[in-house]
């Protein structure tokens, strides 16, 4: 995770009775806490109201307040932020949990992580009798979504590693290149990319690898990308970025594409001759810090499997001259 990503504002909703009343006095708790740059905090009359306001936030802290705080913590709305890259923590203030004024143990932090899918879901139960806590439990729990999404990145980045293990077995420069685009479109979740690449030795016609459109858009788009000179000479070159606009947005409109978007560009490039690139289709969604520490782990990866099929189709080479 980037430092920019721990650093922003975290929304904070906070839903139920009270709600605006309580946010008043989370707000001045958190500001002289000294951590009220870090928070933003509204209040909601419904949870629907809360989940619209919320879309497209990557984290964000949920507050439940009263008698329906279960319900409202459970409310299948909030489904949306069980996928991939997306994180949730939940504060629950009722008058059903226990208290320390009564000699009752305080609730804690729970963070349970299912294995297989790698979601992390974060409560802390509060009881109403405590209320002037609560500005210490929502900066509890967002370190515990801090250091969830962190460990998240980090299982990501392995993963991706593994996922490019195959490309060091292939010597056949060629299939590299559409391995990659394979391998970007499922680390990233997305549907539509295209590879292009300039095959060694040289001399070779230029080669399009293009995933999620038709057969006959793709070849379309193949025969256009071949003949247009402005992509072939920057195959490989420049950095893993975002790029909003450029000679491949004008291709895709040529065969009355809609436009795309930015696109996640990925440039490949060998030691010595191999040379291609890659674009994956943003069709709508933003590329984070993850996306981008993914697609440059792979460009690393097939870079270091160009780099071998290079040497070992020189070896071949040399191999038959006569000395």
């Amino acid at each position: 995770m980037s430092d920019l990503e721990l650093s922003a504002q975290i929304p904070v909703l906070l839903v139920g009775e009270e709600a605006r009343a309580t946010e008043t006095a989370l707000t001045a708790g958190l500001a002289a806490s000294g951590q009220g740059p870090r928070f933003s905090c509204a209040a909601f009359d419904s949870v629907d109201s809360a989940a619209d306001a919320s879309l497209g936030a990557s984290q964000i802290i949920l507050i439940a307040l009263g008698a329906r705080s279960e319900e409202i913590l459970s409310d299948p709305v909030w489904l949306a932020w069980s996928r991939p890259g997306v994180s949730m923590a939940r504060i629950a203030m009722s008058d059903a949990t226990p208290s320390a004024d009564l000699g009752m143990a305080m609730p804690n932090a729970s963070q349970n992580t299912a294995s297989a899918s790698h979601e992390t879901e974060i409560i802390y139960r509060l009881p109403s009798s405590q209320s002037d806590a609560l500005p210490m439990a929502t900066i509890v729990v967002s370190q515990l979504l801090d250091a969830a999404r962190s460990q998240e990145a980090l299982r990501g980045q392995l993963d991706t590693e593994r996922a490019c293990e195959p490309l060091a077995s292939c010597l056949e420069p060629g299939k590299l290149y559409p391995m990659a685009l394979e391998l970007l479109l499922e680390r990233l979740g997305c549907s539509r990319g295209i590879a292009f690449f300039s095959p060694s030795p040289a001399g070779r016609e230029a080669g399009v690898a293009a995933r999620g459109f038709p057969e006959d858009v793709r070849d379309r788009l193949s025969r256009m990308l071949i003949d247009e000179k402005s992509l072939e000479s920057t195959m490989g070159q420049g950095d893993v970025g975002v790029v909003p606009w450029g000679p491949l947005h004008h291709a895709l409109g040529q065969l009355g594409l809609d436009s795309p978007g930015p696109l996640l560009s990925v440039p490949l490039r060998g030691e010595d001759r191999e040379a291609g690139h890659v674009w994956v289709l943003s069709e709508g969604r933003r590329f984070d810090a993850d996306d981008l520490a993914n697609a440059t782990t792979i460009a690393r990866r097939v870079n270091a499997a160009l780099t071998t099929a290079e040497r070992y189709h020189h070896a071949k080479e040399r191999a038959f001259i006569d000395d």
